[in-house]
C-alpha cells in the first residue's frame, strides 16, 4: 500500500479527550492524535461544514473504501515514534539511561525488583551498523539496540464557565472545569494508507486546509499547522528486529485494537481468538475507547480495546506467521480506517536495550508581524494589549493591598482628594492635583492650613519605601511616571505576540487609580 506521511505541529494545546476522564467536570487528553480524529476532520474540510451526502462515490472513496488513517505519534529524530511495549521493564528505581528488560525476551535474574517503562512513546534503533553478525552472535559483545524514550508535554488548564456574571456568588451560577491537553510547540507525524495513489494526493490537499482538530477549539485549543506532506510506496511503520524466524512470533500492538471473539462476539483481551497458535506469553492492558460523531452530535459507542504496546508471543510456526504478515498492512480488528489494530512482528527480539531519553521535536517559529498585514496586526495588538494591562492591573492591586497609611487625614479631607484626583484624570490635567497640595502662598486653590496639616502626620509605606502622604500626592501629581516604580514594574518586560509590543497605557491613568485605591482603603478601615 502506499502511504501518505505529514506532520502536525501543535499552535495550541490539544485537547482530545480520554473517554474514561473521571470527574464529569474535567477531561484528560490522550497522549497523541487518533486516526479517527484525522479522519474526521478531514471528512469535515471535505464536505466544507455541510451536511454530509453519504451518496457521493469520491466521499464514500475517500472515507469508507480501503483508506486506513494511522494514529499520528510524537516525531523523535524526525521519525515517528510507536508506542512503548509492555513487556519492557527495568529495575525500580532506575534512571532514565539505564538498562530495559524486555520479558517477552528472556527472564531476569530478580523479576520482583522490576518495574514497567513509564515513557510513552519510543523509537528502536538496531545495533550500530559497523556491528557485524559474528559481533552480534559473540556473548562478550556490548552493544545493545538503543530505544529512545519519550513522554509528551502535557498542558493543564483550568476554565470557569460563568453564565451571569451577576450571579458569580450564587449556587449553580458558575462551573469550573479543569482541562490536561498536549502542550504546544510539540510535532507529530501521522499516516494514511491507501492503494489508490489518487485519493492519496485528494487527502494531501485537504490535509492543507486543516486548521483546527479536538474540542474547545473556540477557547484556544486546537490549532495545528501542517508541513512535510508527501506520498511513497516505501514506508514502513516499523523495523523488525528480527528478519527470519525464530522459536517465538512476537507481536506487538502500535495501536489500540477492538477484537471480538468470533463465537461469542464478547470483546477480548487476547489475539488468541484471531490466531490458532500456541501463546507463550502476553503483557496486556486493556482501556476503554470511545469517539463523537459530528454529524449525530453524539458519543459513539463505548469498547473494550486491547491497549496499544500489549505484547503477544506466539510459538512459531509457519501458518501462523503467514496469517500475521497478512493481516500486517490492514491491521486486524474493528474499526481498521481509524486507526484501530495496527501490529508489529518481531518488532523487538532482544532482551537487554540500551535507553536513552528522547528530546521533543519542537519547530513551531515565532511569526513577525508587520504593519503590511493590517487585519493579522491589529488582532495581535488588542490582544497584547489586553495582556499587558491584566498585568497592570494585578500589580495595582498588589500595590494597594499592601500599602499601609499611618495617622490618616479625615475623611472628608480623603474624600476630597479622591474627587480632584479623579477629575485630574478626566481632564488629563495633573495640575488640577497638584495645585491643591501647593502652599496657600503659592496657588489660591491650595488646601487650608488645618487640612494640610493632616497630610503633612500621615505616612504612607509603599513599594518599600516611606512619605509623608502629601509628599507622595505630590510626586505623583508633578510626575506620574512614578507610579511604575511603585507598582514595581519593568517596562523593558512587555510581552509580545509576533513582535507586537503593547501601548503603554497613560501614567496619569495609573498614578489616580493607585491614589484613589489607597484612600479608598484608608476611609473603609477607619468606618471599621
Amino acid at each position: 500500500m502506499k502511504t501518505l506521511t505529514y506532520t502536525l505541529e501543535l499552535v495550541e494545546p490539544l485537547l482530545i479527550a480520554d473517554p474514561v476522564s473521571g470527574d464529569e467536570n474535567s477531561a484528560t487528553g490522550l497522549n497523541y492524535i487518533p486516526g479517527s480524529v484525522i479522519r474526521g476532520a478531514l471528512a469535515h474540510v471535505f464536505t466544507n461544514g455541510r451536511r454530509v451526502d453519504l451518496s457521493d462515490p469520491q466521499f464514500k472513496r475517500l472515507f469508507f473504501g480501503d483508506v486506513l488513517f494511522l494514529n499520528a505519534y510524537p516525531l523523535i529524530d524526525g521519525q515517528r515514534s510507536l508506542p512503548v511495549p509492555r513487556s519492557w521493564q527495568r529495575e525500580k528505581g532506575a534512571g532514565d539511561n539505564d538498562p530495559i528488560f524486555d520479558l517477552a525476551n528472556g527472564e531476569p535474574n530478580n523479576r520482583q525488583q522490576l518495574a514497567e517503562v513509564h515513557e510513552s512513546f519510543t523509537r528502536l534503533e538496531p545495533l550500530s551498523p559497523t556491528i557485524g553478525e559474528d559481533a552480534r552472535e559473540d556473548e562478550t559483545a556490548d552493544e545493545k539496540p538503543t530505544a529512545h524514550l519519550y513522554a509528551p508535554k502535557r498542558d493543564i488548564r483550568v476554565h470557569i464557565l460563568q453564565l451571569d456574571r451577576r450571579k458569580a456568588a450564587q449556587k449553580d451560577a458558575s462551573s469550573v472545569y479543569r482541562y490536561e491537553a498536549l502542550a504546544a510547540g510539540q510535532r507529530f507525524a501521522g499516516a494514511i494508507l491507501a492503494r489508490d495513489d489518487d485519493a492519496l494526493h485528494q487527502l494531501a490537499e485537504l490535509l492543507h486546509k486543516l486548521i483546527k482538530l479536538g474540542k474547545s477549539r473556540s477557547a484556544g485549543y486546537g490549532a495545528v499547522n501542517v508541513t512535510n506532506v508527501g506520498v511513497h510506496s516505501d514506508w514502513c511503520e516499523y523495523v523488525p528486529m528480527a528478519t527470519t524466524p525464530s522459536e517465538r512470533i512476537v507481536v506487538t500492538l502500535l495501536s489500540d485494537a477492538i477484537v471480538r471473539d468470533p463465537i461469542t462476539g464478547e470483546y477480548s483481551g487476547s489475539l488468541a481468538p484471531l490466531f490458532s497458535g500456541r501463546l507463550l506469553k502476553a503483557f496486556v492492558r486493556t482501556c476503554v475507547v470511545g469517539g463523537f460523531n459530528l454529524a449525530w452530535g453524539l458519543p459513539l459507542p463505548q469498547a473494550r480495546a486491547i491497549q496499544a504496546g500489549s505484547v503477544f508471543v506466539f510459538e512459531h510456526s509457519e501458518e501462523l506467521f503467514e496469517r500475521l504478515k497478512a493481516a500486517e498492512s490492514n491491521g486486524i480488528g474493528e474499526r481498521r480506517r481509524e486507526g484501530f489494530g495496527r501490529i508489529a512482528i518481531n518488532w523487538h527480539t532482544d532482551f537487554e536495550l540500551r535507553a536513552l531519553k528522547a528530546e521533543p521535536e519542537q519547530d513551531v517559529q515565532d511569526v513577525m508581524l508587520t504593519k503590511e498585514d493590517s487585519i493579522e496586526w491589529q488582532l495581535a495588538q488588542r490582544m497584547v494589549n489586553r495582556i499587558w494591562r491584566a498585568q497592570l492591573d494585578d500589580a495595582l492591586r498588589t500595590a494597594i493591598s499592601s500599602a499601609k497609611l499611618d495617622s490618616a487625614p479625615q475623611n472628608a479631607q480623603l474624600s476630597r482628594m479622591r474627587v480632584l484626583a479623579r477629575e485630574a484624570w478626566r481632564s488629563s490635567n495633573s495640575a488640577l492635583l497638584l495645585d491643591v497640595l501647593k502652599e496657600e502662598s503659592e496657588s489660591p486653590k491650595a488646601m487650608k492650613r488645618q487640612a494640610r496639616e493632616q497630610f503633612k502626620r500621615a505616612h504612607i509605606s509603599i513599594a518599600s519605601q516611606n512619605w509623608s502622604l502629601i509628599d507622595w500626592l505630590g510626586k505623583l501629581a508633578k510626575q506620574p511616571e512614578m507610579v511604575w516604580q511603585m507598582l514595581q514594574i519593568d517596562l523593558s518586560q512587555q510581552p509580545q505576540i509576533g513582535g507586537v509590543k503593547p501601548e503603554n497605557p497613560d501614567a496619569l491613568e495609573y498614578a489616580v487609580r493607585l491614589i484613589d485605591g489607597v484612600l479608598r482603603k484608608a476611609i473603609k478601615q477607619k468606618a471599621e
